[in-house]
């Protein structure tokens, strides 16, 4: 038996009463809807790709750099050597965070291309 969908119900009205535009909008949101269902998986990925990447800035600027300066106030360290290592270690990160934000982007881009392809497929297919 196959299942019903939302948009079924626009299937039933006679072709007389057919409007051409509003037939073509019910096509596109239909197709472009099972894309989205087919690249759900990918959706959710790079949603969650981007989750991680903002709570790892989060967690460490907000609390493993204050930790690791802590640290090193503790442990006696030179002002002036501390100030050099937070300096190195905090551009560091923010280099490796700038390469994850670029990974992340070059991965949605790439993704998002291939979904248009796939919308513009199905409506030049129809």
């Amino acid at each position: 038996m196959m299942r019903k969908s939302i948009f079924d119900v626009f299937e039933d009205v006679s072709p007389q009463k057919q409007d051409t535009n509003i037939q073509t909008l019910y096509d596109y949101e239909k197709h472009y809807m099972e894309l989205v269902k087919r690249y759900k998986d990918e959706i959710n990925f790079i949603e969650n790709l981007l989750k991680n990447y903002r709570d790892e800035q989060i967690n460490f600027f907000e609390k493993q750099m204050p930790a690791i300066y802590q640290k090193l106030t503790v442990e006696r360290i030179d002002s002036d050597m501390k100030k050099l290592w937070l300096k190195r270690l905090e551009e560091n990160m923010s280099r490796s965070f700038s390469i994850s934000e670029q990974l992340i982007t070059n991965y949605t881009t790439k993704k998002i291309s291939e979904f248009k392809e796939a919308v513009n497929e199905k409506l030049h297919g129809m």
